[in-house]
């Protein structure tokens, strides 16, 4: 609901802005905005209330609809007007393989990361005595050799390999 009201203010406003600040203005304005309102999604966390995800989403809004508007007209501004059919339709379809391209990627990004999370919540707690974690020079042995029952492996990604070993107990 929040982008979508972000996105009809913008539209409202898109003709007053393009007159008085010119469309390349308005489109670098829009895209500063989604820049900053991903850069706030990316701050979200588990313990956080609405407030900031519908904030992010109102400005995601805000800088879609300063986006689009000053794009097609830019796109179409020195097209002859014989070929306008035919300059909307490639710039839609080059436009929608673009945003189904993204989906995918971010899509299989999402898919293995779910199917590898539930490898790591597996991880033993602390590995045995006799085993010593490799590490490099510059790190403190409490850390890195795995002395304290609270330690715990960390290997990143799907290989297995031991990137380090954490201590959790906060020495």
């Amino acid at each position: 609901m929040p982008r979508g009201l972000g996105s009809l203010i913008s539209f409202l406003a898109i003709p007053w802005l393009v007159q008085r600040f010119g469309a390349r203005m308005v489109l670098f304005s829009g895209v500063i905005l989604n820049v900053w309102s991903t850069w706030m999604m990316g701050q979200f966390d588990l313990s956080m209330t609405a407030e900031p995800i519908m904030l992010a989403g109102f400005i995601q809004g805000l800088g879609t609809g300063l986006m689009f508007a000053p794009l097609n007209t830019l796109a179409y501004a020195t097209l002859d007007p014989s070929h306008r059919t035919e300059g909307t339709i490639v710039a839609t379809m080059a436009r929608s393989l673009g945003s189904s391209a993204g989906i995918s990627v971010v899509s299989a990004m999402l898919i293995r990361d779910s199917a590898l999370a539930p490898r790591s919540a597996g991880r033993p707690t602390c590995p045995p005595p006799t085993a010593h974690c490799s590490r490099p020079s510059w790190t403190r042995r409490t850390a890195w050799g795995c002395r304290s029952s609270t330690a715990r492996w960390d290997a990143a990604g799907h290989d297995g390999q031991l990137r380090q070993c954490v201590q959790l107990d906060g020495r």
